[in-house]
């Protein structure tokens, strides 16, 4: 991307919350590349194009976390959160921005139009909601749900490093279409924003613990991936990269169970969304 030669990784790192930025301009650029190539199926394509853009400066940063890691003496817990938040912070930063796009489009645009635009996310909501009467939302239900992604997450990230991060776009892409598509059925076409900001308060405590978790797995595979290629086996650099990405993931296991218990137990009037 030559967009991406703009900034350094390391100027991302240190101030995170610039990745909304990016998750709100490659997504919007991946929405219009879909509608201009695409434009029989732009949903997926959205997705894809905006993955790709993503891909360049992540893959930076994985290599970056990597060195890092791997130049320190002695693995503590203290560093582990060091090491990491700051990663932790930029995909959720690229999640909101992704997120909130495909929100607001979902609720400025005819609703026919993202009928065929979102066809996918608005697919899933339905589809949701035609299970909403189902007894099957219930804590293990959620968890192995959600657990389900997390190990998607960590095979995707293991087999394509930050090509991963297309499973974290298309989960914020259907969270916010999902979101405003409920905004605009529960009060109609008139004015649905007030309802959206109020669900999405309502929604926050459980979305963000269960996107936590898939970021988790997403860096725990992409750090064990780096010391895979880059280490010789057995040596101490590759034993550090593999017990830090362990335990992230065993950080992601416990994610999963802390948002399965607040979804169920905290707010269990959301649980048909998620």
């Amino acid at each position: 991307m030559v967009f991406e030669q703009i900034y350094q990784t390391k100027w991302l790192e240190s101030k995170p919350w610039y990745a909304f930025l990016l998750g709100v301009f490659y997504s919007i650029l991946g929405m219009v590349i879909a509608l201009f190539l695409f434009p029989e199926e732009p949903s997926f394509a959205a997705i894809t194009f905006t993955t790709m853009a993503l891909i360049p400066s992540l893959n930076k940063l994985f290599a970056l976390e990597a060195n890092e890691i791997a130049s320190e003496e002695k693995l503590t817990l203290k560093r582990l959160w060091k090491d990491h938040y700051d990663v932790f912070l930029i995909y959720l930063f690229i999640f909101l921005g992704v997120m909130v796009v495909f929100s607001f489009f979902s609720l400025a645009l005819p609703s026919k139009f993202i009928q065929y635009a979102f066809k996918h996310q608005v697919g899933v909501y339905y589809g949701l909601t035609g299970n909403a009467a189902n007894a099957g939302f219930t804590f293990s239900s959620i968890f192995f749900h959600n657990l389900k992604i997390v190990i998607v997450c960590l095979i995707l990230s293991l087999l394509y490093g930050a090509g991963s991060v297309f499973l974290i776009v298309w989960n914020a892409s259907a969270w916010g279409v999902i979101f405003a598509t409920i905004a605009r059925d529960s009060v109609g076409q008139e004015s649905p924003i007030i309802f959206f900001i109020l669900l999405m308060i309502s929604v926050a405590p459980h979305m963000i613990l269960e996107a936590m978790a898939y970021f988790a797995a997403v860096i725990s595979g992409g750090v064990i991936s780096k010391a895979t290629v880059r280490e010789h086996f057995g040596s101490f650099r590759f034993k550090e990269l593999m017990l830090d990405g362990f335990y992230i993931f065993i950080l992601a296991l416990l994610i999963v169970f802390a948002a399965a218990f607040v979804e169920v137990y905290v707010f269990p009037f959301i649980s048909f969304i998620s």
